[in-house]
């Protein structure tokens, strides 16, 4: 590494990249390797073991088809000594029914009948006398096969001679007043046994079999052989074979190879990577047209450099920062210009641009302007900017300060309408755990920036009122009840001369403008309040006309136009007195029972009676003297009132008046209502109450 340090960088990348690769793939190399070949030792031990079981399950099932062979013969009438005695026919009949078991296992060579008191032997093919059977066929002695192979009519017998082996079942013929006794004999071949069960064990090895401890074929194994065994009628059975490496070896050679390939493969692969690594730092050094004949690395060469930079940053974040105090100041004094523009509605035309550029968060659906007043001589930049603070992910607050007697007014933005009643009514009690003595009033819920005025004209109106007379004693009473019963009973006239007189009354006893805005703008809530009563909801629109008017009679005309367009949302929404063609009735009805459709809207209308849009539009104008967009927009909202009156959920009522999205909903409903969906329900539960 000492000599390392002085080199280039490359040369230390090529050692770690490399070093770090070979170390890896060895390492992880003899872990598969180990890992691999014992399992693959296992695997084939297992693989070996399952096929000698079935070698040992074969030869079991063969020796139990004897016994089935046996049994078969012994309870079989064509066997029976005294059916053999009594002629030659009944003993062909007999063989041919002998002949029927060559074919029931590979492991049976032969298999021969003998009958010891008439000392005949059949065969499948033949029949022998004893002697010359014996010595004919099986090439063995006669009192030898006595002895070992027909010595007890009792106990199956096993008997070895070279490389075959017999089987002998002995069979018992009771009969009434005696019992007789044959012995059926099953000859197998060593070598074919053997073949058979190399075949199944799909390895040419060897392997031994033997009972008793007995071997019966002549084979040496190796100590770690594995075995099956098998217990028999006539004693335990054990099938051995030698341990097979088979195909391990060469897994092994393959695997090493595999690796060092892969080693290879990798260090190939480091060497690249160290060399991409090492080109920035070629170019940086390039760049930067480092050069030092004693100093070959080119890190430390950088780092002498950054080191230089450094100190030339810091003399740089000084200059930055001083900036960026100048950019704060000027931005916090940009926004407080745009909240007073706002308040006032002096906004020009690239007001969202400025907005934008202050990193104002005013995009939210629900404003209202805030009015905080301090008891005492407060430091109005403290309580600014502790106002401020209290500003959270949902709710953004912006203020300025207005003067010491009106105090601050603040601009707060939500997503819900809900979120900023809360807000306001705990922030005077958190204001006061703060240490402010302050009175906070909140102005009504507007849902566009050009409507803050009205929010701030509304705080200061109830300012005013805690200092004003009452609002109905500037006019007689009795003049607004009578507007209400008009309404109910739908006449026009009385509502209309009750409110001339109620305006007279204002203009008379309001001394000055902004007072007979104010009282106007509280009769209008009256009116509009009535109208909610009897099912009838005006767009906010014409509620702003009202409050935007610049003088006294412009005030009075659009009261009284406000009063008339509720006594308009009287008249039904399709009226039933109207003279229509039956196209125009048709067209009409289709739209009212279909009007809560997702699918709703012009093009399908005019696809649906195969007009255009054009003529859609002008049908719907001349029936409800409004358009096809104001006209649907009615009937869903008067639907949705009807269902929110019923308890129904906020989003059941979406999906059943035809939109998808429930904060849309939420934003029409207001816009056509003037009160949040939240609101309503609970003024209609409490007016049901």
């Amino acid at each position: 590494m000492r000599f390392l340090s002085h080199r280039s960088v490359l040369y230390r990348y090529l050692a770690t990249y490399i070093g770090v690769a070979v170390a890896a793939c060895s390492v992880v190399g003899i872990i598969l390797f180990t890992s691999a070949t014992n399992q693959l030792l296992n695997e084939t031990r297992r693989t070996e073991q399952f096929r000698l079981d079935m070698c040992r399950d074969n030869l079991v099932n063969t020796i139990n088809m004897m016994d089935e062979i046996a049994i078969q013969i012994s309870t079989g009438k064509e066997y029976q000594p005294f059916f053999l005695s009594k002629g030659a026919l009944n003993r062909v009949a007999m063989l041919e029914k002998f002949q029927r078991y060559q074919n029931y296992s590979p492991l049976i060579q032969q298999y021969y009948l003998y009958y010891p008191e008439t000392e005949t032997v059949f065969t499948p093919k033949a029949e022998y006398r004893f002697y010359l059977f014996v010595q004919n066929v099986l090439d063995l002695e006669a009192d030898n096969v006595r002895q070992n192979i027909l010595a007890n009519n009792r106990v199956l017998s096993v008997y070895r001679q070279n490389d075959r082996f017999f089987l002998s079942y002995p069979i018992v013929f009771i009969r009434a007043n005696n019992h007789s006794y044959a012995y059926l004999l099953f000859e197998i071949d060593i070598k074919t046994l053997s073949e058979y069960f190399s075949k199944m064990l799909m390895l040419n090895r060897s392997f031994q079999i033997s009972y008793f401890d007995q071997t019966l074929n002549d084979v040496q194994l190796e100590k770690n052989y594995q075995e099956s065994k098998a217990e028999l009628p006539w004693g335990e059975f054990v099938l051995r074979t030698s341990p097979s490496y088979y195909g391990i070896n060469s897994f092994q050679i393959k695997a090493l190879l595999v690796i060092a390939f892969v080693t290879v493969a990798i260090s190939a692969v480091s060497a690249v990577v160290a060399w991409r690594a090492y080109l920035p730092i070629r170019k940086l050094a390039s760049k930067l047209k480092l050069s030092d004949e004693t100093e070959k690395n080119e890190m430390k060469l950088i780092e002498s450099m950054m080191e230089n930079m450094k100190e030339e940053k810091q003399i740089t974040m000084k200059r930055l920062t001083g900036s960026l105090e100048r950019i704060t100041a000027l931005t916090s004094f940009l926004r407080k210009q745009i909240v007073m523009k706002l308040l006032f509605g002096q906004q020009g035309n690239d007001w969202k641009r400025h907005i934008n550029n202050c990193g104002m968060n005013l995009d939210r659906p629900f404003l209202c302007v805030l009015l905080v007043q301090s008891k005492k001589n407060e430091k109005f930049e403290q309580l600014l900017e502790s106002l401020e603070s209290n500003s959270t992910p949902d709710i953004a607050v912006y203020g300025v300060i207005l003067s010491k007697q009106d105090g601050i007014a603040a601009i707060l933005s939500a997503n819900e309408d809900d979120e900023l009643t809360a807000f306001c009514k705990a922030l005077q009690s958190v204001l006061f755990q703060e240490g402010f003595e302050v009175t906070v009033r909140q102005g009504k819920i507007v849902n566009h920036l050009n409507k803050l005025p009205d929010s701030f004209f509304s705080a200061q109106s109830s300012q005013k009122k805690e200092n004003s007379v009452d609002v109905e004693a500037i006019y007689n009473v009795k003049d607004l009840d009578d507007i209400r019963q008009a309404l109910s009973e739908c006449d026009r006239e009385k509502a209309l001369f009750a409110l001339d007189s109620i305006l007279v009354d204002i203009m008379s006893n309001a001394t000055s403008m902004l007072m007979q805005r104010y009282y106007i703008i509280q009769l209008t809530y009256q009116m509009v309040s009535a109208g909610r009563k009897n099912n009838i909801f005006l767009p906010n629109t014409i509620i702003h006309q009202v409050i935007m008017a610049e003088n006294s009679r412009l005030l009075s005309d659009r009261l009284r136009m406000l009063l008339n367009r509720i006594f308009d949302e009287r008249i039904p929404i399709a009226p039933s007195n109207t003279i229509l063609s039956g196209k125009n009735e048709k067209l009409m009805n289709y739209i009212t029972e279909h009007a809560f459709d997702y699918a709703m809207c012009l093009d399908l209308v005019a696809t649906e009676f195969d007009i255009s849009t054009k003529q859609v539009s002008r049908i719907v104008k001349s029936v409800c003297g409004e358009t096809f967009k104001d006209y649907l927009f009615r009937l869903r909202m008067n639907k949705a009132i009807e269902l929110l009156k019923q308890g129904i959920s906020t989003e059941e009522v979406t999906k059943r008046i035809g939109y998808t999205d429930e904060r849309y909903f939420k934003k029409r409903f207001f816009e056509y209502t003037g009160d949040s969906v939240m609101k309503y329900q609970s003024n209609s539960r409490n007016h049901t109450n």
